[in-house]
């Protein structure tokens, strides 16, 4: 993404075209020129190394060692890593060598320990194993050199002190998630899968076959997929790869309908496997985006391959060893921690990407990570005339997709800027206008300059409803639109839906993303239902820690809010079933004037009455505040624990609280990242933007950052469109389309986190925040965890 400045796009990698290569090894000779990888086989491993190349020895004071694991389990150690780390270096003007293991560890730590004694400041690691890598950290802190894990986590030892690499359970769920609607669709039943993974003694291998496992498990419980076998391969070794499926095949009487293989490399001996038994293609998992992968997926042999850009974590590491090397502080430059079992490494995340036959233009070509000719070679000369185009208009060699200064794309969005709830939707439009401005700044939508058209509704849902019918008459083609309220997300679901109009929506009303007439609402946090019930997940589990001096072992849950689609949005018959299963009682249900002035009071003395000992309120600013008053008025504060959704907790909320104090300890399910992340790229654009515009303390809350997040959101689903049908064909349905495959998105490198693949409309994932102090202090309970799915039956 470029909306971020050009310094912190290494980490703002579009979370959508990602590459990661489960494990592989490049050739041990190091060398400044680039090596090519050959156009279907990978590469064959050659003998270790017995002494240290040249290169190595001649390497100066202040320098980075590359220490490349091998070449057999992957091509991309010598044929990409290899060539943009020489790139990234040799820009920068740093001394660096770079050398390969070929497979064996004893050699890597040889190798590791020439480059310390040589005068190396920073060891840039693919481990081979954690045992071994584990001990070339070791040696590396004893003599004050900076380790960078590399792709690859050391799970023992202390770590790293940095660790870049792809979200590698996510590489296995993109595995996962490709493939289910296939084997689904498959007439066997059960459907029988077997699972090729890579080494046992590689992390990562473990991290993909979690992320594939945690789609296909819950059809092997419920029995419509069989689990035939679960194999690890040894050091990833293509041949073992080819004996180990053989057997397997051969012991299923060749009744196998569907292969989870952990990258490309073990893909070819599936492939070859079931053609010398003359069976038929079944879908099959790959990674690693090889060329032979591609040309796999062209044939029709293999049906995805996992895409992570190789040149974007070389970046990324490259940044980050050329500032330990200067002695700079990298904290960030990292996105997030990761447990290597004993301590928190930081950790820079990058985010893969699916590649089937259908988007291998817009992945891998577009990125120059491939190249056609290199791809279709021999047989594969007549199959890459449909990937290229095939006189589908949406490959037309005439199709613009860049270069388009002087067009315009035009957001919509409403709300009340006049009305009772102009202090708490000011701030969304206003941060609205001001990201628009921002990405128009740094050249809009490849070039096309964004406009804004906002109607203003007085807090009205028919004003909502006029504004969109006018919207509507004067434009036959709306891309995308933006609405702030459950209540105008309820009213116009269908109407979006029938109109085609992608609708990004901070109100979180689970009957406006999921009820039967809906489809085009997408949410910019968990549905209310879906936070609810993370809450509850994280009060079960945490009473003792949290529960007031006064209450008991039960949990006794009084639910105060307003009226209405908002206040009542988290209360649906799939909430109070999950409530019941955690032994969760909800011993009343009250509402209060939503009003600025509301008084609170006999709903809080009527939850006394019932027994609770918790209060959920789906309310903000006036809303929550009147409760925190009331509490407080009558001396109950700490009679309750006081909850509400990702709204609750924010700025607006202590302009109407009668005391500060009284908002400690409000504890909410929030989905985004607070100002207070200061160290945090996306915290710092967004922060850049507020500054910029001089917006006032007032406004520097929860709906303004979410969106300046949201508009990055929209300009990349719009950008993915223009990519698949080009600018002059681009309408709603093309955005849409774009908007569920982005699959995990991070806004603003992780500002919101979002996928709206497999028919979800809204993201899934959340922290737990407790307001412990001011503004400034709303701290972390709880990572980013998964909510509960209770959205509703469609």
């Amino acid at each position: 993404m470029k909306r971020i400045p050009l310094p912190l796009l290494v980490l703002f990698i579009f979370l959508g075209a990602f590459l990661f290569a489960a494990c592989s090894s490049p050739a041990a000779e190091p060398t400044q020129a680039p090596a090519e990888e050959p156009a279907a086989e990978e590469p064959a491993a050659e003998e270790p190394a017995e002494e240290m190349p040249a290169e190595e020895e001649a390497m100066g004071e202040g320098s980075i060692a590359v220490l490349l694991p091998d070449s057999a389990s992957s091509a991309r150690w010598e044929a990409d890593d290899r060539r943009f780390f020489e790139e990234a270096f040799d820009a920068a003007g740093v001394e660096y060598t770079i050398v390969n293991a070929e497979g064996d560890a004893r050699t890597q730590q040889t190798q590791a320990e020439q480059a310390i004694t040589n005068g190396a400041k920073v060891l840039l690691l693919v481990n081979l194993d954690s045992g071994s890598g584990a001990a070339i950290i070791a040696q590396a802190r004893d003599a004050g050199v900076k380790v960078i894990d590399y792709d690859r986590l050391t799970i023992e030892g202390p770590g790293a002190d940095v660790y870049v690499s792809f979200d590698n359970v996510s590489v296995g769920r993109l595995m996962g998630e490709t493939l289910e609607p296939i084997i689904d669709a498959l007439d066997a039943d059960p459907k029988r899968v077997v699972q090729l993974n890579g080494s046992p003694t590689d992390n990562n291998a473990t991290l993909f076959r979690e992320g594939y496992f945690s789609v296909a498990e819950p059809h092997y419980e419920a029995g419509d997929w069989e689990l035939v076998d679960d194999q690890a391969v040894p050091d990833w070794d293509n041949q073992q790869a080819l004996v180990i499926f053989e057997q397997i095949l051969t012991a299923a009487g060749g009744d196998v309908d569907a292969v989870f293989a952990a990258n490309d490399g073990l893909a070819n001996p599936v492939i070859s496997a079931l053609k010398s038994q003359g069976l038929d293609p079944v879908p099959l998992s790959g990674q690693d985006a090889t060329v032979a992968g591609i040309q796999n997926i062209l044939s029709d042999w293999q049906t995805m391959t996992v895409y992570k850009p190789i040149k974007l974590e070389a970046e990324a590491a490259a940044e980050a060893a050329i500032a330990l090397l200067n002695g700079e502080d990298v904290t960030a430059l990292t996105s997030d921690t990761i447990d290597n079992g004993t301590n928190d490494v930081p950790f820079i995340k990058l985010t893969p990407l699916a590649v089937t036959k259908d988007n291998i233009e817009e992945t891998v070509i577009a990125d120059g990570f491939r190249t056609w000719e290199e791809i279709c070679v021999g047989d594969y000369e007549a199959l890459c005339e449909e990937a290229q185009g095939g006189g589908d208009e949406a490959m037309a060699s005439d199709m613009r997709t860049d270069n388009l200064e002087g067009e315009t794309i035009t957001f919509y969005h409403f709300g009340d800027l006049s009305g009772p709830y102009a202090a708490i939707t000011g701030p969304l439009i206003n941060g609205m206008e001001d990201a628009v401005a921002a990405l128009n700044e740094q050249g809009g939508i490849r070039g096309a300059e964004v406009k804004i058209e906002f109607a203003d509704t007085g807090g009205s849902v028919e004003e909502a409803v006029a504004a969109y019918d006018r919207f509507t008459s004067e434009n036959d083609n709306i891309t995308i639109m933006f609405t702030y309220g459950s209540g105008e997300v309820e009213a116009l679901a269908s109407r979006f839906a029938e109109d085609e109009i992608p609708n990004l929506s901070a109100g979180l009303s689970a009957t406006g993303f999921y009820g039967p007439d809906s489809g085009y609402t997408f949410g910019l946090g968990p549905i209310y239902p879906d936070q609810f019930g993370l809450f509850l997940d994280y009060l079960t589990a945490n009473w003792a820690d949290v529960k007031p001096a006064s209450a008991g072992d039960e949990i006794k849950l009084a639910y105060i809010s307003w009226p209405g689609a908002f206040g009542q949005g988290a209360l649906t018959d799939e909430t109070r079933a999950y409530a019941e299963e955690l032994g969760v009682e909800i011993v009343t249900e009250e509402i209060f004037d939503l009003s600025p002035t509301a008084d609170a009071t006999t709903a809080i003395l009527n939850a006394q009455a019932a027994g609770a000992n918790v209060i959920w309120t789906n309310t903000l600013a006036f809303g929550p505040a009147a409760l925190m008053n009331g509490l407080g008025a009558l001396g109950l504060k700490d009679e309750f624990v006081l909850a509400g959704a990702n709204w609750a907790m924010d700025l607006a909320t202590y302009a109407f609280v009668s005391d500060p104090a009284l908002a400690v300890g409000l504890i909410t399910p929030f989905p985004y990242l607070w100002w207070n992340d200061v160290d945090h790229p996306g915290i710092q654009y967004a922060q850049s933007i507020f500054d910029a515009n001089e917006r006032g303390p007032g406004e520097h809350n929860v709906g303004y950052l979410l969106l300046v997040a949201g508009v990055d959101v929209a300009a990349q689903a719009i950008e993915n469109a223009i990519d698949e049908v080009g600018y002059d064909n681009l309408d709603g349905a093309a955005v849409h389309k774009a908007l569920t495959e982005m699959g995990p998105y991070e806004g603003l490198e992780g500002v919101i986190r979002l996928d709206y693949s497999n028919g979800s409309r809204s993201p899934h994932e959340s922290q737990i925040r407790q307001i412990q102090g001011g503004p400034d202090a709303f701290n972390v309970l709880q990572d980013w965890t998964e909510t509960p799915d209770l959205r509703p039956s469609e």
